[in-house]
């Protein structure tokens, strides 16, 4: 028996349409909605991709909607607590990511002595 390769399909681009959608959906909304039910807001398929999705939408459509583990929120249902935590996490990727550059010039540059 043969086996097929799964091709990844062409990722879908985000427009507009679907920030102003999911920022209006998320605006009706008084608690946190999970990625799993954005993604039938989008028929998208319920796997990463749909994830991937609807992460790049809220991204785009940042600082109107916060994210953390409990899904996705619009701010203006959110406590400040909620959004504290979700700016400090994200300060704290930030920091991380910066840390990390930092530490590959560094080996480079001791790599070229």
């Amino acid at each position: 028996m043969t086996s097929q390769l799964e091709m990844p399909l062409a990722k879908p681009r985000v427009g507009m349409v679907d920030v102003k959608t999911l920022t209006d959906y998320l605006r009706g909304c008084n608690d946190w909605q999970h990625a799993s039910e954005l993604i039938s807001l989008f028929y998208l398929p319920d796997d990463e991709s749909g994830r991937r999705f609807i992460r790049r939408v809220a991204d785009i459509a940042a600082p109107e909607i916060i994210s953390g583990q409990k899904g996705y929120r619009h701010i203006y249902h959110a406590t400040d607590d909620e959004i504290n935590h979700c700016a400090n996490a994200l300060e704290s990727q930030a920091r991380k990511m910066h840390e990390r550059a930092i530490a590959i010039r560094k080996r480079k540059h001791y790599e070229n002595k």
